[in-house]
């Protein structure tokens, strides 16, 4: 007898369980243009039904043939209830055709009590109550209609069409005789950001307005490419450098500081090179990237791109372990100087050629003197090469002999007029330390 009783107990309690379940409608988000479900709306306060008599419950069905407006609020949000004076003002002027319902979901943590305390404060003492319904503890409209920033406006035409989604700016009594004449909803919809993101990582932030912004991230990042500048509305305002050593962001900034041939006017003066450069590294690539590789962006106003490479430096100081700054060294460099006053190397013109690695006919044609200091720098093993010849036009240059050396490179440039000597001087060297 009592097994038999406890099998009938459990099979009530299952068909209660069911009936519940299926009570639970399954919502999903909408966007402009979806239609809404007949979902019912419980909890109402302030909400009298269509026979005049209050009603805790209503239909969202119900409200077909009006403009819906759902008004997303808090108790604590100080700009929903700035307006709610107009909302009530609107719903009386326009009450057989419009429908404002208040909304106030159950993550707002706001009590029943502490809302009807709050919409009570708008009543018009001895002239009218307010006249604005609201949903409390809501969970289905919030996700019907999801956001982060309150007021939250959604139009809903008198079909049950979302047609618009808006801030508190498009609720205004023009926008609702435009929809009543002419069918048309605000088209200025609301740009609802993720606050738990950074602002930049959002597709709706307006870059062309944007006026300031860096960022600097840690470990390798799969699927980007290696940057350039940054250009906004055909305008260069800024840097990209994608998952680069902290060593290739110090030259970056060497070589916008310091201009023409000085990659190597770097001074590392720390515990552990490994973590500012892989060629200092034992550890595996994959291991070794995935920790030390950077992302940096920088966005600056248009006049302050001439100081773009003192702000980079001026980030790596602030969010890194190391401090970098230009300092006048005395070291060992090699000079490019003119030997004489004819100038034996002045192009002829034609196509530009640089074969310095060519091992048959290195040569240049037509190519700036830069080129030749740039091959001195891979041939001295990355010394600092100073071109002290102030010479600016193209040049061609013809050697006999492979030049793979310096001491090859010194006697193949004196028939063109050019000293190349090594000395000790005083240059500008970035020196990064530990903080």
């Amino acid at each position: 007898m009592k097994k038999t009783i406890l099998i009938i107990v459990l099979a009530v309690l299952c068909l209660d369980f069911g009936a519940r379940a299926q009570d639970k409608p399954n919502i999903t988000a909408l966007k402009i243009g979806d239609q809404i479900p007949d979902i019912t709306i419980n909890n109402l306060i302030n909400y009298s039904g269509a026979d005049g008599q209050p009603a805790a419950s209503v239909k969202l069905f119900n409200f077909k043939g009006k403009l819906l407006i759902l008004d997303f609020w808090a108790t604590w949000c100080g700009s929903c209830l700035a307006h709610f004076p107009l909302t009530d003002s609107l719903q009386n002027e326009f009450k057989d055709e419009l429908q404002i319902l208040l909304v106030n979901a159950l993550n707002t943590k706001d009590t029943k009590g502490k809302i009807l305390t709050t919409l009570r404060k708008f009543d018009k003492s001895g002239i009218s109550k307010f006249s604005l319904p609201s949903a409390t503890g809501d969970t289905l409209l919030e996700k019907m209609f999801p956001h982060f920033s309150i007021p939250h406006y959604v139009w809903i035409d008198q079909n049950g069409i979302v047609k618009s989604i808006t801030s508190a700016d498009e609720l205004t009594r023009d926008n609702i005789i435009r929809f009543f004449k002419n069918n048309q909803a605000p088209v200025h919809h609301k740009s609802d950001f993720d606050p738990t993101r950074p602002l930049y990582t959002v597709k709706e932030l307006p870059t062309e307005h944007l006026l300031q912004f860096s960022m600097l991230l840690k470990g390798k990042i799969d699927g980007i490419g290696g940057g350039g500048m940054r250009v906004i509305n055909d305008t260069a305002r800024g840097i990209i450098l994608h998952n680069r050593s902290l060593l290739s962001i110090y030259q970056s900034v060497v070589a916008g500081i310091l201009p023409g041939l000085s990659e190597n006017r770097l001074s590392v003066e720390v515990r552990d090179p490994s973590k500012l450069s892989f060629r200092a590294s034992k550890e595996n690539k994959t291991t070794w990237e995935s920790a030390n590789l950077y992302s940096y962006e920088l966005i600056v106003p248009p006049d302050e791109m001439a100081h773009l490479y003192d702000r980079i430096l001026e980030d790596m100081n602030r969010y890194t372990p190391y401090k970098a700054q230009f300092e006048k060294r005395k070291i060992h460099c090699w000079i490019l100087e003119r030997s004489g006053h004819t100038d034996l190397m002045h192009t002829k013109g034609g196509q530009y050629i640089d074969a310095l690695t060519d091992k048959v006919n290195p040569r240049l044609n037509n190519a700036p003197l830069l080129n030749l200091c740039i091959y001195l720098n891979k041939i001295s093993n990355n010394a600092v090469i100073l071109d002290d010849t102030g010479y600016l036009r193209n040049v061609d240059l013809q050697f006999k002999d492979s030049v793979v050396d310096m001491a090859a490179m010194k006697k193949n440039l004196r028939r063109y007029g050019l000293k190349l000597y090594a000395a000790y001087r005083k240059v500008e060297m970035l020196s990064i330390k530990d903080k």
